[in-house]
């Protein structure tokens, strides 16, 4: 996972880059936490995606609310597949002034 812009800034909208290297058609569940030094700041969601035989490669964008404390978020994917193993990720990033 990727993002931009680098730092993020209130108000401004965060561009994650997710992306799936898989051999077969798959319905992806994913599984969204977004947490502040350890206390989660937006309510966990789920979303499912649809992948092909080739490199995939999808966007989570969401704002920055103008209230969002500065300093280092992270931000947690738990990805599941039918037949497949499920796969946990993080994203650490940084809300400035």
């Amino acid at each position: 996972m990727t993002y931009q812009p680098r730092p993020a800034q209130r108000g401004q909208e965060i561009d994650i880059q997710i992306n799936y290297a898989n051999t077969s058609n798959a319905s992806v569940s994913e599984q969204w936490t977004l947490t502040y030094m350890g206390t989660t700041v937006m309510p966990p969601f789920t979303r499912t995606i649809e992948l092909s035989k080739t490199p995939f490669s999808h966007h989570l964008v969401f704002t920055i609310p103008t209230q969002a404390q500065t300093g280092m978020y992270t931000l947690q994917l738990h990805a599941s597949a039918l037949g497949y193993l499920a796969t946990d990720a993080q994203l650490s990033f940084e809300i400035g002034f």
